[in-house]
């Protein structure tokens, strides 16, 4: 390019001033071209049943609701394949403009626009099949050996207690603790770890108890670029009509998950 022609094409260029920067510190230069194309990439983490990739498009029990509830605004969603730290840091910094099965929790609520959870993730408690000691309450979880996940937080266990967990970097080395009777429980995903545990048969050898120490919520979030121009109320009402709706049972039988999504008892 000449000098000429840089000239040309710098004076044309828009003026960001004082005024295009939100109360939150976001540029919505983005807004206009948003509002034309109603285009939206969003990203999309290998979290099966949540969501996943098929090809160009995105299935799952989080991953169908938000389809539909963008459908209803006239969106179009093009899905990218991602691990899920990057869907966070790329839609908190605005280079990615939607990702699915996020939660607000840990400061994130402020860096991201988020809609309301899809589903509610619980720390469920696991013991072996055989396992007879009976388990009620904090005070019977503070008599066993609890297994449980790196930098997790399971809100219902004090200090002292949540400290005495034996820590693994997965879930499959949190079973394979309980299976070969290094841990009597394991605090593990209530949904997406459970799908798995049932398509591979471990179950077979646990039980649940019926009991959780933690939950999330867990969702769909846009960057706050594209959060200052969408209707986000309508968004929401999309989504608590398809959850009304005959087509979540159907959704949730179709991903093998009619018996996960449930509300186990808090302690």
């Amino acid at each position: 390019m000449n000098k000429q022609k840089l000239a040309s094409a710098t004076s044309a260029a828009p003026k960001i001033s004082r005024r295009s920067v939100l109360a939150g510190g976001v540029i919505a230069l983005a807004a206009p071209a948003l509002a034309r194309n109603r285009s939206l990439r969003v990203g999309v983490p290998n979290a099966y049943p949540f969501a996943r990739m098929r090809g160009a498009r995105a299935e799952g029990i989080i991953a169908d609701p938000v389809k539909y509830a963008f459908s209803q605004s006239k969106y179009s969603l093009e899905f990218v394949q991602m691990q899920l730290d990057n869907i966070y840091r790329s839609v908190e910094n605005g280079s990615l403009d939607g990702g699915l099965v996020m939660t607000p929790v840990g400061g994130r609520g402020a860096r991201a626009t988020y809609l309301d959870p899809v589903v509610q993730e619980y720390s469920v408690l696991l013991v072996r099949r055989d396992y007879e000691v009976p388990i009620q309450s904090i005070e019977d979880l503070s008599k066993v050996r609890l297994g449980g996940r790196l930098g997790f937080f399971y809100r219902s266990l004090p200090l002292d207690l949540a400290e005495s967990i034996k820590r693994n970097a997965t879930d499959a080395e949190t079973i394979r603790d309980l299976l070969i009777d290094n841990i009597d429980v394991a605090i593990v995903g209530g949904i997406k770890v459970m799908h798995e545990l049932q398509a591979e048969g471990v179950m077979l050898y646990l039980r649940e108890t019926g009991l959780a120490v933690g939950q999330v919520g867990l969702g769909a979030a846009m960057s706050n670029i594209v959060g200052a121009t969408v209707d986000r109320n309508r968004l929401n009402a999309a989504l608590t009509s398809y959850l009304n709706s005959s087509r979540w049972p159907l959704l949730l039988q179709q991903h093998a998950s009619s018996t996960l999504v449930r509300t186990p008892r808090l302690l």
